[in-house]
């Protein structure tokens, strides 16, 4: 096939089509497909003689200040290499991803149609691998390790490895199955949601099952008064970034906390003691901050420390670990340690703007385009390191499949 008549759909078609199981695969793989995809596209307009447009939306050019405020933080950064790596990693993910989410916005109802289908096909396909996995005891991860590997990590095998997995299932999801509902596929749309609360249930992802929670709670409350949705996740926002420090830093200590709630995760309670450090150090630089990704630098083995919580004279958790492990598990608190109050600002102006833009389209699609942003927020602030390359990528890929969904009509027969 020549370069002439492949068009954009093929790529994005393909791109969401392998999307899902790459992430079963190695979640990590989702980098790769952010990349050869906005490569694929780039080539593709370079040869049809692109001219580029420099003329960006209030989301874009917000984006571009904080991609240059994180390059501007080496140089007060405490690691200031590791600053100015990811920094150019997080900006080519930037324009990575811009550069995909307008190639779906350009897709005419035929190229829509063909890359909904492709969509449908990689859940189908990711959904029943995990299934598989589980009733199987994660028999294709076994098959895939060599022997030596395979013995050693039977010690370890859960089906927790699938978590990051879910992750990226759970934000596809839910816009996806808007998609397949519009193209008169309701009993696919149906299976989808199906096999995502299945998925739920079995999986032992205590984060993404909640946030899910949080996401369809929101998608019901937009049906129902799309303004109270909006104003509302964007009241929680200001509040719970630009305000979140101060709160911390004046809340009684973790143990406290244990002496009321003692069940829970142990995750949980390891996040937790992480905060108490993490809000501890932003005071320290709150207007700047460390420098961007600076946090994986800040602790090292020989800073760990034993951390225990009791309850009623029991201990009913103990670690050894840094004080911060590799990342803060939370998008918000990384933001103002790294970059300070100024990132920090400048990132919730970013959400906002995003919010608004979800938003304002009193529809259905709204909804579930604030649900499925919802959703992606209470990971980011749960879970994960927010500059991770497999997680930009994510959001970027999913953020493509809700435009996606906002974008015209689709046709209802098969392209």
């Amino acid at each position: 096939m020549s370069i002439r008549r492949i068009d954009e759909s093929h790529i994005l078609g393909v791109a969401f089509a392998i999307m899902t199981p790459v992430s079963v695969i190695s979640p990590k793989g989702m980098a790769v497909v952010l990349a050869a995809t906005a490569l694929g596209l780039a080539s593709l307009r370079l040869a049809g003689g692109w001219r580029f447009n420099w003329q960006g939306s209030m989301v874009g050019k917000l984006i571009a200040a904080f991609v240059i405020l994180c390059f501007l933080s080496a140089i007060w950064s405490i690691a200031p290499e590791k600053t100015l790596k990811t920094a150019a990693i997080f900006a080519s993910e930037a324009i990575g991803g811009t550069l995909i989410i307008l190639a779906a916005t350009r897709l005419n109802v035929i190229q829509r149609t063909w890359v909904v289908h492709a969509i449908c096909f990689g859940l189908a396909v990711a959904m029943a691998a995990l299934f598989f996995e589980y009733l199987s005891g994660n028999a294709l991860r076994f098959f895939f390790l060599t022997p030596e590997n395979a013995l050693e990590w039977k010690k370890i095998a859960h089906f927790k490895v699938y978590n990051a997995s879910m992750t990226v299932i759970v934000l596809t999801t839910l816009p996806a199955s808007l998609l397949i509902f519009r193209l008169g596929h309701r009993l696919l749309a149906s299976m989808a949601l199906a096999g995502l609360l299945g998925l739920t249930v079995i999986a032992d992802a205590d984060t993404s099952r909640v946030a899910l929670v949080f996401g369809v709670v929101v998608v019901a409350v937009a049906c129902w008064a799309p303004r109270i949705a909006t104003v509302g996740l964007m009241t929680v926002l200001v509040i719970g970034i630009l305000a979140g420090p101060a709160v911390l830093k004046e809340t009684p200590p973790l143990q406290k906390y244990v002496d009321v709630l003692p069940q829970l995760p142990n995750s949980t309670y390891h996040r937790l003691i992480i905060w108490e450090e993490v809000v501890d150090r932003i005071w320290q630089r709150p207007v700047i901050g460390f420098g961007f990704d600076s946090s994986r630098g800040m602790t090292d083995a020989k800073t760990s420390q034993d951390f225990s919580l009791t309850y009623r004279g029991k201990r009913i958790y103990e670690i050894h670990s840094e004080p911060i492990p590799l990342h803060p598990h939370n998008a918000a608190l990384q933001v103002w340690l790294e970059l300070g109050g100024l990132g920090a600002t400048l990132y919730t102006a970013i959400l906002l703007v995003l919010v608004r833009l979800v938003g304002r389209s009193n529809s259905f699609q709204g909804a579930v385009g604030l649900g499925t942003l919802t959703t992606a927020i209470f990971i980011s602030f749960t879970a994960y390191g927010a500059w991770q390359s497999w997680w930009q990528a994510t959001l970027w890929m999913v953020a493509a499949v809700v435009a996606l969904s906002f974008t015209g009509k689709v046709r209802l027969e098969d392209p």
